[in-house]
């Protein structure tokens, strides 16, 4: 799963060169429109296993067999993305370079601004991420409450999201909790994410920094 790491690689090891995605069987990427390029919705699948490749394109198209007419052999899925979506993540694609940098300037623009403030996510050492989304934690030493701070920001007009919540939390796999999981709940207790989104620019990353430190600063 790789969905939100496109143009993230390995840059040491036995990986260096390596992108994300590329690893296993097989790797998804998502192209939903918060992501770092978009066709509206949808994603893709890569792998280089020919005899997968082919199964997977069966299976998008309901897995239908065209030489038997509107015959399925197995559970299928309208899974198609539309030449309209196709054409928009070609387009998107040629600027995924300049959408890569943009990301790693405005996290540079955060750190530099509240620096000693927060704890921010560090890059994996030996790797290099895309920064999809810059990602914060408060300190203990603050005693605001990310809500509080979330809400405080809403009403200055900076939008921001949590970190995502323990998976265990949800029905469906609160049956397989074995364990405190600490760290995936400090992290959710204490983390938010900051404005990212390439629609933005440098300035207004810089006056949201600005924003946010007066805020946490009180």
């Amino acid at each position: 799963d790789a969905a939100e790491s496109l143009g993230a690689s390995w840059t040491a090891g036995p990986l260096a060169g390596r992108h994300t995605g590329t690893v296993g069987s097989a790797g998804i990427l998502s192209f939903n429109g918060n992501k770092i390029m978009a066709t509206g919705g949808g994603g893709m699948v890569v792998t280089d296993d020919e005899k997968a490749a082919d199964h997977i394109k069966f299976l998008v198209n309901q897995a239908r067999d065209p030489s038997k007419g509107y015959y399925h052999s197995e559970v299928g899925f309208n899974y198609r993305m539309t030449n309209l979506e196709a054409a928009l993540g070609l387009a998107q694609f040629e600027r995924l370079g300049e959408f890569l940098e943009k990301k790693r300037r405005f996290r540079e623009i955060y750190q530099e601004a509240l620096k000693g403030l927060v704890e921010f996510q560090e890059e994996y050492e030996g790797g290099e991420s895309s920064w999809w989304l810059t990602s914060i934690k408060l300190p203990d030493n603050i005693q605001m409450s990310v809500e509080d701070l979330q809400k405080k920001l809403k009403e200055k007009g900076i939008p921001s999201r949590r970190i995502f919540m323990p998976i265990v939390e949800f029905p469906p796999y609160k049956k397989f909790r074995n364990g405190d999981y600490k760290n995936a709940y400090e992290i959710y207790r204490r983390g938010l994410n900051l404005p990212s989104s390439t629609l933005n620019d440098k300035e207004q990353i810089k006056t949201a920094a600005k924003i946010i430190y007066e805020v946490i600063k009180g």
